[in-house]
């Protein structure tokens, strides 16, 4: 956990990203975007630096990266001839690892901790879409119970992990699950939810489709209450990553219907443009400001 120093000085912001008194808060944020050319490019973004890199994997069509951990890992997906991989990619060394699930031709790497586990997805041979649980060497399946489809989004340095499942009618439901019991996340104002990201205090962040205007909404949620994620004047976007200083990242969709992603710092929003033609951005994780 930061120090209440640290995370009262990273609200002090005067340039994005950067702090009074020489101190830089420097998270990194991942995600995809697509280009002109419809490809869909994985990156990952210094926040003191504005600046990106792209992850590049040899023979793959598409590369997306989800999730990221304070040890220079990143985890996400890409796609070649043979089907869908999940990957592990040390950005300080520039070395990838292809993590397939056992018979399946389609695996998602979704999140990371800081033990290095990774939460995420794969398909049965029925097609049937489950989470998992992977420590590195073994695989375990992670299904909510009586769920037609589970997907694991995060989970945190304490084992607890978040992402969600659909019931029989395919509505969409946010989940906790702490190791022993699932949880649904679900705001009262909301018909369906999702649950992206819990950090180390297990703060949640997500989204759901209110009710009331069928408008969608990011959220966090302290275990006790929900706080709408509204970046200013739209009325679809959702809440993808949460650090812990309560720094949130996520994506809205413009009047034009071009969908960005967005940093939140304290109150302030800010666009994270990666290429300015490109029809859609997602940032899907944060990391702490460690580097």
């Amino acid at each position: 956990m930061k120090s209440s120093f640290l995370s009262a000085l990273c609200g002090v912001v005067f340039v994005f990203g950067l702090v009074s008194y020489g101190l830089a808060c420097h998270p990194k944020i991942v995600g995809l975007y697509k280009d002109a050319n419809q490809v869909v490019h994985g990156f990952i973004y210094d926040v003191a630096t504005s600046s990106y890199d792209e992850v590049i994997i040899s023979g793959s069509s598409i590369v997306r990266c989800r999730g990221i951990n304070d040890n220079s890992f990143v985890v996400g997906d890409y796609e070649d001839s043979n089907g869908t991989h999940g990957f592990k990619y040390n950005f300080s060394t520039s070395s990838l690892t292809t993590i397939d699930y056992p018979g399946s031709s389609y695996t998602c790497c979704m999140g990371i901790n800081n033990a290095n586990e990774i939460i995420g997805e794969y398909k049965d041979s029925s097609n049937k879409n489950h989470g998992f649980f992977f420590d590195g060497s073994t695989f375990t399946t992670l299904d909510y119970p009586d769920a037609n489809f589970t997907r694991c989004h995060n989970i945190n340095d304490s084992g607890k992990i978040v992402g969600h499942w659909l019931n029989i009618n395919d509505t969409q439901y946010g989940f906790y699950y702490d190791g022993n019991y699932y949880l649904t996340v679900l705001p009262a104002s909301a018909s369906s939810s999702s649950a992206i990201d819990i950090n180390s205090d297990g703060v949640i962040c997500g989204g759901y489709v209110d009710l009331s205007n069928s408008n969608q909404y990011g959220y966090i949620y302290n275990g006790t209450s929900f706080t709408a994620i509204q970046y200013p004047n739209m009325t679809f976007q959702q809440a993808n990553g949460i650090n812990d200083d309560l720094q949130v990242v996520g994506h809205y969709m413009d009047t034009n219907n071009v969908v960005h992603g967005f940093f939140k710092n304290g109150s302030t929003y800010t666009t994270i443009t990666i290429d300015p033609n490109a029809r859609w951005t997602y940032c899907i994780d944060i990391s702490n400001a460690v580097y």
